[in-house]
């Protein structure tokens, strides 16, 4: 029995107690909690490029649940819903899946899932998920030249920020190939998270998926001026694109 050490304001999930079984020792109860500003700290004392550290670190391993069991993707899973209502038995690939929160659970919903990443802690905590539950659910390396097959859905949650955005076009273009339909979410960053989360130009990209594909958009989580800090982009084989 694995018990989960008690840590002030933290959110005692079960997938917690999955992952202090990957991480063993190095398992830190003070990070269960989605807050960057100890992903910050976390990154200060790193010496190596930002892409080394967002490979390296243990921190968005435990992002990736409490951001999904905090319902901050309630918004954007409801429309996935909507729009796969007459598919069941969909095929969704999460792209940027980390340790696959967001994918297992549509699986669990009887989705047919994939997952695409690149090497990390992150992955390889999804891959000790899968032997774990004995789930053999296909995994694509997103920097090897391999080609993903066609998928009814593409999913790709909290990703852009943590891509530079020089590759932003080519990964909304490279969704388009993967998915028949595509669901992205764009997040307001402006400086605020120096070495975490990249700028990410909200309406450039907007209308760069509008007039390839046509693009349905909506926005969410408004601060204290009013200003959404999401952007949540669908496009493809939409009909009412």
């Amino acid at each position: 029995m694995i018990h989960l050490p008690k840590a002030s304001g933290s959110w005692l999930h079960p997938s917690f107690l999955e992952l202090q079984a990957f991480l063993g020792s190095q398992f830190n109860p003070s990070y269960c909690d989605p807050a960057d500003a100890k992903a910050i700290k976390d990154r200060e004392k790193f010496n190596g490029t930002d892409e080394e550290w967002g490979r390296s670190t243990h921190i968005f391993s435990y992002a990736n649940i409490g951001l999904a069991t905090a319902g901050i993707h309630r918004p954007y899973l409801a429309r996935l819903l909507e729009h796969t209502a007459d598919r069941w038995g969909a095929t969704i690939i999460d792209y940027g899946a980390g340790g696959g929160q967001v994918g297992l659970g549509l699986h669990f919903l009887g989705y047919n899932v994939s997952f695409a990443d690149v090497p990390s802690q992150s992955l390889s905590w999804l891959m000790f998920r899968l032997r774990a539950l004995k789930l053999d659910l296909p995994i694509y390396m997103i920097d090897k030249d391999i080609e993903i097959p066609k998928h009814d859905v593409a999913i790709c949650f909290d990703v852009m920020e943590h891509i530079p955005p020089k590759y932003h076009e080519a990964t909304l273009e490279r969704l388009a190939k993967i998915g028949s339909i595509v669901f992205v979410n764009l997040i307001r960053n402006e400086g605020k998270l120096p070495g975490i989360h990249c700028d990410v130009d909200i309406e450039g990209l907007t209308a760069f998926v509008k007039e390839r594909w046509g693009c349905h958009f909506e926005d969410h989580y408004p601060d204290e001026d009013g200003v959404p800090r999401q952007r949540l982009l669908i496009y493809g084989n939409v009909t009412y694109l």
